[in-house]
């Protein structure tokens, strides 16, 4: 079995205009999209069909929720970079718990067929409030897992849009991480890291982060507009939406 449970933490640096910092203990599924559709068939409170305590919707994701999830990913490849993708891919993100959901980010891991190396990372966004998701789709080039990008969505109020990200990943194993720092006019604005380690998925283990962090989705959307409040409390100058207005 490739999926599993990661736990840890993720943290946020700003350092312009004003330093800014937090952390947050954390779990998130990792679940083989081959794997997916019988995953929790012996897990009491999970499902990736229907409705439960923890939840697998696949209309929280990227694509037409009446295809497979893997064939939405491969066709957002194909159109992105113009490549038949055919290898597995696995999927780190936030279930629905008890009926709700916020991902601000969830990363697809698209492997050559033996899990050796990753050809591509898909890293899906979603923002609040206005509920739009936007994914970027980064080929390694068979070398490296560190990629420069220009910011091409709207995130937080208090980031403009003439960034630059890079972002840095490992290969998922006993340990995930993922490291994100934001540049505008050469200046480092913002690190942003996520630090997880693995735990197979059984019975006691689903159990165990369920109710330890019952309401997980609902704290990252606290958690999100907290932050926000402190940001707008030190006077960091706001960024609306380009297309929204609040």
């Amino acid at each position: 079995m490739q999926s599993a449970i990661y736990k840890g933490e993720v943290s946020h640096h700003r350092k312009q205009p004003k330093e800014h910092r937090f952390s947050y203990n954390i779990f998130m599924m990792y679940l083989d999209l081959e794997e997916l559709p019988s995953i929790f068939n012996n897990f009491l409170f999970w499902s990736s069909k229907r409705f439960n305590l923890a939840w697998f919707n696949r209309k929280d994701h990227h694509g037409n929720p009446k295809n497979s999830l893997s064939l939405s990913i491969k066709q957002l490849i194909k159109k992105m970079h113009g490549v038949d993708f055919n290898g597995p891919i696995t999927l780190l993100t936030h279930l629905r718990y008890f009926g709700y959901v916020m991902n601000p980010v969830s990363f697809y891991y698209c492997w050559d067929e033996n899990y050796e190396n990753i050809d591509y990372i898909v890293v899906e966004i979603n923002n609040t409030p206005w509920g739009e998701q936007y994914s970027y789709v980064l080929d390694t080039k068979g070398e490296s897992l560190k990629f420069d990008l220009e910011k091409k969505f709207h995130v937080s109020p208090f980031m403009g849009m003439q960034q630059e990200y890079i972002w840095k990943f490992n290969k998922p194993n006993d340990e995930i991480t993922v490291l994100m720092k934001s540049y505008e006019n050469d200046k480092h604005l913002l690190t942003a890291t996520l630090k997880l380690c693995k735990e197979n998925i059984t019975s006691k283990s689903l159990m165990i982060v369920l109710f330890s962090y019952p309401f997980i989705t609902v704290k990252v959307i606290f958690a999100i507009y907290w932050q926000a409040f402190k940001l707008w409390f030190k006077g960091i100058p706001f960024h609306p939406h380009p297309k929204h207005k609040l």
